[in-house]
């Protein structure tokens, strides 16, 4: 091989990155304090738009892990106060759940049939209706129990 091919070929493919020897974690806060103040800018500027992209999606981001929390810790506090109820509809944050549980918290259960056929409409059977109702009583029977 001749020896310029060579030489070029190396250093297209082989590149040294090199580091600095005073890789310290406060020079690195250092330069994130300076950026975040604007001292220092980006090497690439972006357009505007993309500066409020990224930042609709770290909001997004933080927005939604606080969704996520605050479903683990009702989650969580459900299971000390009630934790039969988690099992009797699938989607424990639906709103006809949600209302169903308000109501049996207040102990107000006298017509949870006719809350669950308003929440619900025509979208399940009356079939489906009445064994949620005769679940709910059964639990809310022992869980009164329990509570005395």
């Amino acid at each position: 091989m001749n020896s310029l091919h060579h030489q070029s070929f190396a250093s297209e493919t082989i590149q040294r990155h090199t580091t600095s020897k005073s890789e310290n974690p406060a020079d690195a806060w250092h330069l994130a304090e300076m950026y975040y103040r604007g001292d220092v800018k980006a090497h690439r500027e972006w357009e505007e738009y993309y500066s409020e992209l990224q930042h609709l999606t770290r909001q997004h981001e933080f927005v939604t892990a606080m969704y996520v929390q605050a479903k683990l810790n009702s989650r969580a506090l459900l299971e000390q106060v009630f934790p039969d109820f988690i099992g009797v509809f699938s989607n424990l944050y639906a709103t006809t759940s949600l209302k169903v549980l308000q109501r049996c918290l207040e102990n107000k259960t006298e017509n949870v049939e006719g809350l669950i056929e308003e929440c619900v409409g025509r979208s399940n059977s009356k079939r489906w209706i009445a064994e949620k109702t005769g679940r709910l009583r059964k639990l809310i029977e022992g869980w009164n129990r329990q509570r005395r």
